[in-house]
């Protein structure tokens, strides 16, 4: 749904790659993991992409005093 509530202003040619990608991997005819790349790329584009939760929760454990 994240997709088809996007705002018409922002809409381009890349979001409606992402849209029909999304719909050719629940059909089976594309990979989920290339589509979660494609889907990755549109949200770095709009700088909406979330931070890698792995490598936050471990600079988050290491702190500033070194390891926790």
């Amino acid at each position: 749904m994240f997709l088809v509530d996007w705002p018409p202003s922002k809409r381009d040619p890349a979001h409606n790659f992402a849209i029909k990608s999304c719909l050719a991997a629940m059909r089976g005819e594309v990979e989920a993991e290339t589509v979660r790349g494609i889907f990755a790329t549109l949200a770095e584009k709009y700088g909406i992409l979330a931070p890698d939760v792995a490598a936050f929760t471990a600079a988050y454990r290491e702190g500033s005093q070194g390891r926790a």
